[in-house]
């Protein structure tokens, strides 16, 4: 019985993590290399968004998000960045 708790747990955990994704800067993160715009074109839900290069990767600017249906927020205390898609609000990304 306790097996099957700890299961069911650990799946709504998963589940969770799935839904709410939350990254969380490391205190003494180094730097990754340069940030680079690039000319790859980018699309969050059908909406092109800049992007950028780092090290042959396409990034984009998480606070950027703030205009693609998305609630961004930071926590300095924290220093973790939360980053949720809100359906209600209206997308006002002007490209």
């Amino acid at each position: 019985m306790r097996k099957w708790i700890c299961t069911i747990i650990l799946f709504c955990y998963f589940i969770t993590a799935m839904i709410v994704q939350t990254i969380c800067a490391d205190a003494e993160s180094n730097a990754i290399g340069k940030a680079v715009y690039s000319d790859i074109d980018a699309y969050i839900n059908n909406h092109l968004i800049p992007s950028y290069n780092i090290n042959d990767c396409t990034a984009i600017i998480a606070e950027d998000l703030n205009d693609y249906g998305f609630d961004v927020h930071y926590d300095e205390q924290q220093r973790c960045l939360s980053i949720t898609y809100n359906d209600q609000k209206e997308v006002t990304a002007n490209l």
